[in-house]
């Protein structure tokens, strides 16, 4: 709902991505070949860690599968009305492209997709909100 809509969307998104920004390079540095936060938490606690790679596993999969579900119905839907093709073919594209491209890159991919998305999202907010604003009459 406007502007509280918009910075309860934007600063979580933007911190996590600075968050990642952040991070990402310091693992990248400690563990290079790394693929996943939980493989360096193994490699890093060694064989007594188990119990935390276990955790990170079943939480990280808890979230992604969450998301998935979120974005291709959120996505799919979207895709839908814009295009006209049925929910039934966009959603199932949306899971195939994200698998896609986490098998093929992995983390990489994800930082790269959610900076593009963050990039979109400030295009959005500072050319295309104002630009409907302006001509709608209410700015």
């Amino acid at each position: 709902d406007g502007f509280p809509g918009i910075f309860w969307f934007i600063v979580p998104y933007a911190l996590s991505l600075l968050c990642s920004i952040i991070i990402v390079p310091l693992l990248l540095k400690r563990h290079p070949n790394g693929f996943t936060f939980a493989e360096f938490v193994s490699r890093r606690l060694g064989p007594s860690g188990w119990h935390g790679h276990l955790s990170l596993l079943f939480i990280n999969y808890a979230w992604m599968v969450l998301a998935v579900i979120f974005n291709c119905v959120a996505g799919g839907l979207l895709l839908s009305t814009i295009s006209g093709v049925d929910f039934s073919i966009t959603a199932p594209a949306m899971v195939l492209i994200a698998l896609a491209y986490s098998i093929l890159s992995g983390l990489r991919a994800s930082v790269v997709t959610a900076l593009i998305q963050m990039a979109v999202i400030i295009i959005v907010v500072v050319v295309f909100v104002p630009w409907t604003l302006s001509a709608t009459g209410d700015l």
